[in-house]
């Protein structure tokens, strides 16, 4: 069974583990390899969120239904609860467990949307 968190625990550090992968995350050898050669982490290595044991199921969850959601001329659109429902329907999660797993789902998604949106009105503003 899960542990029982408060609002916002699991959800919370999801969603900053996504910042910080969108940012960092292609970065991670160098970083990696700098603390290696330096014996020193960098600050970024510092600031990744650690997650809980328990965490690894909602992060699969996100990266499956991610690579499904669509695309529109803005962008990424959100991964829809009919997508969520589907995936957690599939995956024999209780329906028990099931609002809890769309709130920190699309606690998640809210994270990786709003680094799309930065990416958008970059890629608008260069032109």
């Amino acid at each position: 069974s899960l542990p029982r968190e408060g609002r916002g625990g699991a959800g919370k550090r999801l969603s900053e583990h996504i910042r910080w992968s969108l940012e960092w995350g292609p970065h991670l050898k160098a970083l990696e390899d700098r603390r290696k050669r330096t014996g020193t982490a960098p600050a970024a290595l510092l600031r990744r969120p650690k997650l809980e044991p328990h965490d690894h199921r909602y992060l699969a969850a996100f990266n499956r239904l991610s690579r499904s959601r669509q695309a529109g001329m803005g962008g990424p659109q959100p991964v829809s609860i009919s997508e969520m429902l589907a995936y957690l329907q599939a995956f024999d999660i209780e329906p028990c467990r099931r609002g809890r797993y769309i709130d920190v789902l699309q606690e998640m998604d809210g994270a990786y949307m709003a680094h799309a949106l930065e990416k958008v009105k970059a890629s608008q503003a260069g032109k």
